[in-house]
């Protein structure tokens, strides 16, 4: 799918007005389980995701954060790295 902004020019800086950072036939993917996994507007290059559909890892640019959860979903940890 890709994003589109109709209205362009919106000169204000706190404005929320979408920037077309990638400008590619397809900017955001999902998984069969309608997860995102790719959003290149945002700079998300990948989001996978464990059994219970809670991200386990998120790659941006070169940042990578790794998510760890207990059995019943609860976050317990997140380390990031720069590649």
């Amino acid at each position: 799918m890709k994003t589109e902004d109709a209205a362009s020019g919106v000169t204000l800086s706190q404005s929320m007005d979408f920037k077309n950072n990638a400008n590619l036939a397809t900017e955001y993917l999902y998984d069969k389980n309608g997860n995102l996994t790719n959003y290149y507007n945002k700079g998300i290059i990948e989001i996978s995701y464990n059994v219970l559909n809670l991200p386990q890892m998120l790659k941006i640019s070169s940042a990578t954060d790794t998510y760890t959860y207990a059995a019943d979903g609860r976050k317990l940890r997140i380390v990031s790295s720069v590649d």
